[in-house]
């Protein structure tokens, strides 16, 4: 009778858990769907009587499960755990809603329940896993290509692995494409460039590629991402320059061949094939950008200058065409690039007579005729098209020994030494002694010291018609320096006169940068006002605001009026434990080390309220008395 008594009142015990486990769970999803701050405390306190309700029967339920009354003890278990899963909710709740909204918890809780956060997170969480599968692949790939290259020696069957070869490759340099692609939208969107939903476009078509690029019958989309428009994130992150580099330097070791090969003998037919694919091959990749670099300028010499080659046809063939570069906006015309232009310009080989570079003194270093074993045969610095390979800059081109080089080396070096008035003898060009190549180099480059004008007269100038008017705009221009009372000088003076400084632009720019960044209204002001710079209002602000400018503006003009006004207030600063601190009554013993007694502290760090602290020894060693 006892037993089945006992079991009525464990049975309408559990009956009242499960009815308050059914309206806590009620109540609790009304908070979390509630965004009214009000509401939500209501909500609390009817959350609070349940649970209070529940715990109570937990007790109950503790008593019977201690006991001996009651053999199967595994349903009270089981309702004791139920009970303490609803306190662990009830605690989470409690814990929330003690949370300040403007406190570090809160801000951190803020921005992690931030959707757009979420979005960008979960987007480049499946980009990384992306990345990792198509690694696996390639790992996977390696490892079959290296089987099949190792059982490729001992078997025969060679054109069907060789095929299978090639196509593994092919794969894993796609592979490493789209691997590239997906870092490259990864970084672009942790860096704000694409969003979250273009990502969440292309995951289906990503995911598509990831998982069925192996099989036979899968089409690839070449524009899978011309929607995101990566080239400024591709130029930004420099991942164009890598292949224009190898770009290049393909190009120019193919230049290279051909030209070995056109001096030497015909290669075989599988050479000129592998090398053409090459070229294909590399033009397919990646655009050469061999043009956008600049090359050095190509002074070419006569035709009866060259030397005999053992085949002419070839050697004709091979020669490269000279390459004038591009002068820059505003820059003057250059007497070395105007002779190289223009002996490019001469069909009829015949020799032109070279322009004379202006006169120049070197500081240092006296006029002094060269000797004949130091006559150059060129006074640019780029190399000489007579060999095929280009030479370093600072090595004369020794090749051409015509009488036409020879003349031109001759009439150069007489102009830079024409204020010696020396003979100079026509000999064969040597190497140049590094003194004499450094002024050469620097008067063919147009760098040169600052000297006044040449008097003498210049002389005839045997150019293509094309350069007549820039060296007749040139000379004139040169000649006639502009006076300074003209009336355009004093128009431009008038002008810059009226945009001189000021006495306002002596001062430091005010620039203000928010600690919370939230973009308003362009009616709103943007800046704070100017009255928070003006100390007498913080005669006028209570402690509790004074503390929060001293403690969340650091470094700010407003930072050190807090601290002046709680100065004024009585307040102490102690530097070891960055806190203020006042005196609560007279100190009770005062040394010329040290005060104690009983004082006051602003706790900033916990309570954000004042504290009091008995018997506390406030060295003077730590006291700041620098504002």
């Amino acid at each position: 009778m006892a037993a089945r008594k006992l079991q009525q009142e464990v049975d309408k015990c559990f009956k009242k858990v499960a009815e308050g486990v059914t309206e806590f769970e009620s109540i609790y999803e009304k908070i979390e769907q509630s965004t009214n701050q009000a509401q939500k405390e209501k909500l609390e306190d009817q959350l609070k009587r349940e649970i209070k309700k529940l715990q109570r029967l937990r007790d109950q339920i503790k008593t019977w499960a201690a006991s001996n009354d009651i053999k199967d003890k595994a349903p009270l278990l089981e309702q004791r755990r139920l009970i303490e899963t609803q306190m662990e909710k009830f605690k989470a709740v409690e814990k929330a809603m003690k949370t300040k909204a403007y406190s570090k918890e809160g801000l951190s809780a803020a921005a992690k329940l931030d959707p757009k956060e979420q979005a960008k997170l979960e987007a480049s969480e499946f980009l990384s896993s992306m990345v990792d599968e198509l690694e696996q692949q390639i790992e996977s790939l390696e490892a079959e290509s290296e089987s099949l290259q190792a059982t490729m020696k001992k078997g025969k069957g060679h054109a069907a692995k060789a095929e299978r070869i090639a196509q593994i490759e092919h794969m894993i340099e796609r592979h490493k494409w789209h691997q590239g692609k997906l870092e490259l939208i990864r970084r672009s969107l942790e860096n704000g460039g694409v969003d979250a939903d273009q990502v969440n476009e292309l995951e289906e078509s990503i995911r598509y590629y990831v998982t069925d690029s192996m099989n036979d019958e899968f089409m690839e989309d070449d524009g899978l991402y011309d929607e995101l428009n990566l080239q400024d994130e591709e130029d930004a992150y420099g991942m164009n320059l890598d292949n224009d580099k190898v770009s290049s330097q393909d190009t120019q070791s193919i230049q290279d061949d051909t030209a070995t090969e056109a001096e030497g003998k015909a290669p075989s037919t599988g050479k000129q094939r592998t090398a053409a694919d090459a070229v294909a091959a590399s033009a397919v990749r990646r655009p050469s950008t061999q043009l956008k670099s600049p090359l050095p300028t190509l002074a070419t010499v006569h035709s009866t200058s060259l030397p005999t080659l053992s085949n002419g046809a070839s050697g004709n063939a091979a020669m490269k065409p000279a390459t004038v570069p591009t002068r820059l906006v505003g820059e003057g015309l250059k007497y070395a690039s105007a002779a190289a232009a223009a002996a490019a310009n001469d069909k009829n080989n015949v020799g032109i007579a070279p322009l004379p570079p202006p006169p120049s003194t070197t500081p240092g270093v006296g006029p002094s005729p060269l000797p004949p074993t130091q006559a150059k045969t060129s006074t640019t610095n780029s190399p000489s098209t007579v060999s095929i390979q280009p030479v370093p800059q600072e090595r004369a081109s020794t090749s051409a020994t015509a009488p036409a080089s020879t003349a031109a080396a001759i009439a150069q070096s007489s102009k830079a030494a024409s204020r010696g008035k020396a003979p100079i003898q026509a000999a064969a060009p040597e190497t140049v002694e590094p003194t004499t190549k450094a002024q050469s180099n620097g008067t063919a480059n147009g760098i040169k010291p600052i000297e006044e004008e040449d008097e003498e007269e210049e002389s005839i100038y045997h150019l293509p018609s094309s350069l007549h008017d820039l060296i007749e705009s040139y000379e004139v221009t040169r000649k006639r320096p502009p006076p300074l009372n003209a009336p355009t000088t004093q128009r431009m003076q008038e002008a810059s006169e009226t945009n001189k400084p000021g006495a306002l632009d002596a001062e430091a720019p005010r620039s203000y940068l928010p600690d919370v960044k939230f973009h308003s209204h362009a009616r709103f002001p943007q800046e704070p006002l100017m009255i928070l710079d003006d100390p007498r209002l913080y005669t006028r602000i209570d402690p509790d605001t004074l503390f929060y400018v001293f403690y969340y503006k650091q470094g700010t003009y407003q930072q050190y009026l807090a601290a002046r006004a709680l100065k004024d207030q009585s307040w102490r600063f102690h530097k070891q434990y960055q806190t203020w601190f006042q005196r609560h009554e007279e100190p009770k013993s005062i040394t010329e080390e040290f005060e104690q007694g009983t004082y006051r502290f602003f706790d900033y760090e916990s309570t954000w309220m004042n504290r009091r602290k008995a018997d506390f020894k406030f060295a003077y060693k730590f006291l700041e008395d620098e504002v």
